[in-house]
């Protein structure tokens, strides 16, 4: 993972209801694409949809593929429903109040939640659409869900 992207995420990470803090860098070390989902406790669709992300981050790291990892990033609006809401996710997430949501949420795009981004180990984007590929890919065959090139849609033409 490149340094740029971990110091944009910023030192620490917590686990669960924020009993347990890591490292960023020590959390994100040898992955090779990161996943940010932006959420939060009060959003109906966050709540339909983090179930369903929560058995698809279980079942990779059930099946063998280490080689991810995604971060919460809260949107929620008081520590109260973060600890409440994160207290099932099995991952890490950004400290509850922490600025650097607003600055991942612009540059991620996260004008409406739930969003799900992929980016790979420099912090490119690989897809916005991770919510779809969640819904249409439960069992992560084709995570990180590239988006195909002009020459695979259109190979008669390019």
């Amino acid at each position: 993972m490149s340094e740029d992207f971990v110091k944009s995420i910023g030192d620490d990470l917590v686990y669960s209801n924020g009993d347990l803090i890591v490292k960023a860098a020590d959390a994100l070390s040898g992955k090779k694409t990161i996943m940010l989902y932006f959420s939060a406790h009060w959003c109906p669709p966050c709540q339909r949809f983090t179930p369903k992300l929560i058995e698809f981050y279980n079942s990779m790291k059930d099946h063998g593929k280490h080689d991810f990892e995604l971060i919460f990033v809260s949107f929620d609006k008081n520590e109260n429903e973060f600890k409440e809401y994160t207290s099932e996710m099995p991952w890490p997430c950004l400290p509850f109040g922490n600025d650097t949501k607003d600055i991942l949420g612009r540059k991620y795009e996260a004008e409406g939640i739930p969003h799900l981004v992929v980016v790979d180990e420099n912090g490119e984007v690989i897809t916005k659409d991770g919510v779809d590929g969640v819904r249409s890919d439960e069992s992560g065959e084709r995570y990180p869900w590239k988006p195909k090139s002009l020459s695979e849609l259109w190979p008669e033409k390019i």
